[in-house]
């Protein structure tokens, strides 16, 4: 196990690998920068990448996020881990939001990719937290049209509360397709962040970022999201796997 106290200081990213994945972190924000299949003949990118889609700010990397916290001024991010610790099939990366801790910890779990999202008091004193989101940026925006074809999706967003799904279908239909369902905690709808309508053309669908409903942490306390990432065949195997 290797710690690393400043992810600023890597020299490259650090990745979870094994034959159903490679998930890469991004070195300086700890947030998913690639999620593809190790097998995908078209080496597709889930994840939007920064650069390439000029709307696509680095800030909305996959598994970062912000909270609405009482008397701050819009919402606020984490985006910069304080620690990292990195296993062979988990990292998990800390980050501090006002009196909140935010760890984030995902692990290689049979053919899934398990994320969790846990918020902690770190404080003497309630914590009200009026909402959040956690980005799950799909690579869903449209370049030529191989391109879409072999390397883009269309995400399909369901926010129930404690039951809730992304489904992801690469444009062109061929398999692997990711999906994602909740496992503990709620989501409340979804949001739409960069949109490239700012840039004259709606074919930058801008970051997903999943909502979290208000909660209220005691001091010590702590509030847990989770989901499984899992690939699939089509409609009727990911409803059967979810």
């Amino acid at each position: 196990m290797k710690s690393l106290s400043n992810s600023s200081s890597l020299s490259k990213p650090s990745a979870l690998r094994n034959k159903f994945w490679h998930a890469e972190l991004n070195p300086r924000s700890g947030g998913l920068m690639r999620i593809a299949h190790p097998d995908d003949e078209h080496a597709m990118n889930w994840v939007c990448e920064q650069g390439e889609i000029p709307a696509f700010p680095e800030g909305n990397g996959w598994g970062l996020g912000f909270l609405v916290l009482p008397g701050r001024l819009g919402p606020q991010r984490w985006q910069v881990p304080l620690d990292m610790v990195v296993n062979a099939d988990s990292v998990c990366s800390e980050y501090q939001v006002g009196g909140v801790m935010v760890s984030v910890t995902r692990r290689l779990v049979g053919a899934g990719l398990e994320e969790s999202f846990v918020f902690r008091n770190s404080t003497s004193v309630e914590q009200s937290i009026w909402g959040g989101g956690l980005f799950t940026p799909l690579n869903d925006n449209y370049p030529d049209a191989q391109t879409c074809l072999t390397k883009r999706c269309n995400a399909h967003v369901w926010c129930g509360g404690h039951v809730a799904h992304v489904c992801g279908f690469r444009m062109g239909g061929s398999a692997p397709h990711l999906g994602l369902v909740l496992q503990r905690g709620e989501i409340s709808g979804y949001s739409i962040f960069d949109r490239g309508m700012t840039l004259g053309s709606s074919n930058l669908r801008g970051s997903i970022a999943l909502n979290l409903p208000s909660f209220t942490l005691g001091p010590g306390a702590s509030h847990e999201v989770a989901w499984r990432l899992f690939w699939h065949t089509g409609e009727a195997d990911f409803y059967r796997q979810a």
